[in-house]
């Protein structure tokens, strides 16, 4: 029988593709993986805030409505003042919110949201009176998500 002789080359070129191939492969698969669509609630129709990182959906409540996110945006104390129509955020940001109906929704920016959350706010408008103040920072990527739309 004849022997194949190969050059160290070939079998260095030959070998590290099966090495890179054992090593890359599962790597790139759980990468994958983790950004699957992982379902945690229903849909539901209204408004919904999307991660564009991966794509997680939230509801007006702020619950993951479609993965990878599986936990809750933030949520954050506030008192209203109807006499002025503002909401006072965590004692320190104020924000009018007269423009907002019933089941209407605003976006701050990090900037606006001063040093409630350096990610941004959503302001969801449930009554008259009472409020949904959620953070911007998506639970799975820590991205800002979307305004709720």
């Amino acid at each position: 029988m004849k022997k194949n002789k190969i050059s160290r080359k070939e079998f260095i070129e030959r070998t590290s593709k099966v090495v890179g191939a054992t090593v890359l492969c599962p790597t790139i698969l759980a990468v994958l993986q983790s950004c699957d669509s992982n379902p945690v609630s229903s849909s539901q129709d209204g408004l919904i805030s999307t991660c564009p990182y991966h794509g997680a959906q939230f509801d007006v409540d702020g619950n993951p409505l479609q993965g990878p996110a599986s936990t809750p945006l933030a949520s954050y104390d506030y008192e209203f003042n109807q006499q002025d129509n503002t909401i006072l955020i965590e004692s320190t940001l104020t924000v009018d919110v007269s423009d907002l109906s019933v089941e209407a929704a605003k976006a701050l920016s990090g900037s606006e949201a001063g040093d409630v959350d350096n990610k941004g706010l959503l302001i969801y408008r449930k009554t008259e009176s009472d409020f949904n103040v959620l953070s911007r920072e998506c639970t799975h990527s820590f991205a800002v998500v979307d305004p709720l739309q």
